[in-house]
């Protein structure tokens, strides 16, 4: 979905809003390039979270994406406009997605071709 979104966001706002909007075609673009699979990362790894009542770390990476936000916003939109926007949020996204599973990765023992584990 995503990819096409990207693809035809320019027809896309045409049909939709008309040719008044189409400066709205790059944020909508990086919207489907940056936002949508991040956000659908960031759903999953909250629900993974979810599955072992694991509230404080929640509650953790929520803080960690609003400070993240607050910090970036201002920067991106004032070089990129409401690009930046998108890629902010996309960019606190990802910062808290490796928060949520970085103690996922923690536990992840490597194993071998033969099937024993790694020292």
């Amino acid at each position: 979905f995503a990819s096409v979104v990207f693809v035809f966001a320019t027809p896309i706002v045409r049909i939709l809003f008309g040719p008044a909007f189409l400066n709205a075609a790059p944020i909508l673009k990086s919207f489907a390039l940056f936002l949508v699979p991040t956000w659908v990362l960031y759903l999953l790894a909250v629900s993974w979270l979810n599955s072992f009542s694991a509230d404080r770390a929640y509650v953790r990476g929520s803080v960690i994406l609003v400070i993240v936000v607050a910090v970036l916003l201002p920067m991106s939109v004032q070089r990129l406009g409401a690009v930046g926007a998108v890629v902010s949020m996309a960019a606190a996204l990802m910062i808290t997605l490796i928060y949520y599973i970085r103690p996922l990765l923690e536990t992840v023992r490597v194993v071998n071709i033969s099937g024993h584990k790694a020292s």
